[in-house]
């Protein structure tokens, strides 16, 4: 949509005009104003698509020129201009109606991309559960980013239909809020919504879970028990970790779903069913098919529809709304915690979250729980997220602190991104069980 009409708006002349250079060679039509005032005249005159606004300008600052703009012409979108000391300002911006900011210096590629997002926004249809304009949120799932766009798009295409869904991301990147999404929005929202957790359940007792069984099938059947794939009507059975699903259980469940229907353990009969299937996993389940450890006609079966969430390193743009969500949602109305300092912001836009949204979410539970009131400072969060390079998953290294203090917070930050399940907990150490236990038992984490 090369045809579209920008404003440039900053006090700051070399900056508009480098703006103007950029977005002309991009065959943009471009009009500039020195500040709020002027460039109101300018709307009202022109025919404006796009505004680029500084946040901080005399006069008339970023927020107040955003507010008249919306008055004025609702169509007008607007890209915030801000640096690392105004970040937590301009988050707040999109919470009135910017639709994005971008960080100062800026490269030409930032603001061409920006402004090519911005216009395949504006194509979209709009979505009925979309409660805000240019960031999506589907209860705990938030954000505006382009590929997390795409898979918004997915999920309401795909809502209302009965395809089984593989979910495909790192531990932490919010596979659940996936799931529970694609359920919410299509016509099971108000049908149950089951979790199996494939990493966690006895192998010998997965069939039974499953599929229920019937009294005196084995050993402690004392009564009849319906399988979860039964007790959940029609509504979404969710398979946490697929990879994890025993290797004899997966040629039952790939006929369950191609038939629909279920044989308890101990039956005879074939009992019909109408969940539907929606799997997730961290897997790579190519690699896990190479070794024969995972079927490849099942891999088929489940990924009708294939959704990969990117990893938050990949998604940065994201972090400062998702900070404010997790701020709101441990508050609990006391207003302990009103926000976060610039310059703790900017450690956590530089760190990579190896642990994802969930590392993220822990991050600010953790204030929390130690206390903190007013800004989240830099010195609230942990030593870790300021050091990123000073450890990984198997390797520690000296500077701060001791050896066993490193292992002790990598445990802990293991531990906390698989929600307690130490299983997956150690597989994402690349340790053993046994190994694992013994860790928590030392350094009394229990």
């Amino acid at each position: 949509m090369k045809d579209q009409s920008i404003l440039c708006v900053d006090d700051d002349i070399n900056l508009v005009n480098a703006l103007k250079i950029i977005l002309n060679n991009s065959n943009y039509r471009v009009f500039t104003a020195s500040d709020g005032f002027e460039a109101l005249d300018i709307l009202k005159e022109k025919p404006i698509d796009i505004a680029i606004v500084d946040y901080k300008m005399p006069r008339m600052d970023g927020v107040e020129l955003l507010k008249k703009i919306k008055e004025l012409n609702q169509k007008v979108e607007v890209l915030i201009l801000t640096g690392y000391g105004t970040i937590s300002n301009a988050v707040e911006c999109i919470k009135i109606g910017a639709f994005d900011y971008i960080i100062k210096p800026f490269r030409k590629d930032d603001i061409i991309k920006r402004i090519e997002k911005l216009s395949e926004a504006r194509t979209e249809t709009p979505v009925k559960d979309v409660t805000q304009p240019h960031y999506y949120k589907f209860d705990n799932l938030i954000s505006k980013t382009a590929k997390m766009l795409e898979i918004r798009n997915t999920i309401v295409k795909i809502a209302d239909n009965d395809s089984t869904v593989l979910i495909l991301g790192e531990t932490g990147t919010g596979k659940g809020e996936i799931a529970k999404a694609i359920h919410d929005c299509g016509k099971r929202t108000n049908k149950k919504f089951n979790i199996i957790d494939c990493a966690s359940i006895n192998p010998n007792l997965f069939e039974s879970e499953l599929f229920g069984h019937i009294k005196g099938s084995f050993t402690g059947a004392s009564k009849d028990k319906i399988g979860l794939l039964k007790t959940t009507g029609e509504g979404t059975l969710f398979l946490d970790e697929i990879a994890d699903i025993p290797k004899y259980i997966q040629v039952k469940l790939l006929r369950a779903i191609e038939e629909k229907e279920l044989r308890p353990v101990g039956a005879i009969q074939h009992q019909k069913f109408s969940a539907r299937i929606i799997a997730a996993t961290n897997t790579n389940l190519y690699e896990a098919m190479k070794k024969d450890e995972f079927r490849k006609d099942l891999y088929y079966r489940l990924s009708v529809v294939s959704i990969e969430i990117p990893a938050l390193r990949e998604r940065k743009d994201d972090i400062p709304l998702l900070v404010d969500h997790f701020i709101k949602k441990f508050d609990k109305d006391r207003k302990l915690i009103t926000g976060i300092a610039d310059e703790a912001l900017q450690v956590i836009m530089e760190y990579d979250w190896p642990g994802n949204v969930r590392e993220l979410e822990n991050c600010i539970e953790r204030a929390f729980s130690l206390g903190v009131e007013g800004k989240i400072g830099a010195d609230d969060l942990p030593y870790t997220i300021h050091t990123p390079d000073s450890c990984s998953n198997t390797v520690f290294s000296a500077g701060k602190g001791t050896m066993s203090d490193y292992e002790k917070e990598i445990i802990l930050k293991a531990l906390n991104a698989s929600n307690g399940n130490k299983r997956q907990a150690a597989r994402n150490l690349k340790i053993g069980i046994a190994t694992l236990y013994r860790k928590i038992k030392r350094y009394n984490l229990n």
